[in-house]
């Protein structure tokens, strides 16, 4: 089994999500964050012989990346990883340890099955756009999906006060994205900081009755991967409005 460089691009972003990782049989790659608000899957290029845990999927990547494109060999109580000078044992990490997500996550949220509500393109250049903003300005830890001047758009923001920088644009305004649609959808930045850089089919999709917030889904336009984000739930009106609203 050697990685190929789409497969190792992919499982270093994984391992950014979260340092636990199952290599599973076969080519599906699944993680989930230890918060459980990301999901991400990946069909890999390359197949799993055998199933094996990774505690800490960085390290692991680190050992692999000394050798000269390594065969990996699989037992019970090791990893082989071998190239025409160099070896390596690794020992893998019992799967009751791992945070890992389920082989058929049942979440309502995360799952192919449930409608989504709005849909636009993010380009590779929209989230390079973003880690601009984030580099001006990386004590903003709020990121809102909204529509501006007919367009999807981004806005960094402080969601507990308004006296803080913001910094907003309009992703990719081309005709394909305009919408008649408004809609305001909340999320923590650390969560989008994860994503791989690409472009993606963005799908929004409202809470549902008894669903504390909705779902970011981004399915690759490039290659074999997609991820669902939890989105923060929507603002409560405190109970002084609420009562203003019934006495309206």
């Amino acid at each position: 089994m050697i990685f190929t460089d789409q497969d190792l691009q992919v499982l270093t972003n994984f391992s950014e999500i979260n340092q636990n990782f199952i290599f599973k049989k076969g080519k599906t790659a699944m993680t989930i964050s230890t918060m459980k608000n990301i999901l991400a899957h990946y069909e890999m290029e390359t197949e799993v012989p055998k199933e094996f845990g990774i505690y800490d999927l960085k390290d692991f990547l680190n050992v692999y990346d000394l050798f000269d494109k390594p065969k990996i060999t699989i037992s019970d109580k090791k990893i082989i990883l071998k190239d025409n000078r160099f070896t390596s044992d690794y020992t893998p990490t019992e799967q009751c340890l791992i945070v890992a997500p389920k082989d058929n996550p049942n979440n309502t949220l995360f799952n192919n099955e449930i409608e989504f509500d709005y849909k636009f393109k993010l380009s590779a250049n929209d989230i390079r756009d973003y880690h601009s903003c984030r580099r001006h300005s990386d004590r903003l830890p709020d990121l809102t999906i909204h529509t501006k001047e007919g367009y999807p758009s981004f806005l960094l923001h402080d969601r507990t006060t308004s006296a803080n920088t913001q910094l907003s644009f309009i992703l990719n305004s081309s005709d394909r994205n305009k919408t008649n649609h408004q809609y305001n959808f909340d999320m923590k930045c650390e969560n989008f900081n994860r994503i791989l850089i690409g472009d993606y089919h963005a799908e929004l999709r409202e809470p549902r009755k008894d669903e504390k917030g909705g779902v970011l889904k981004l399915t690759s336009l490039n290659i074999p991967l997609i991820y669902w984000i939890a989105l923060e739930p929507k603002p409560q009106p405190d109970s002084k409005e609420r009562e203003d609203k019934v006495n309206a």
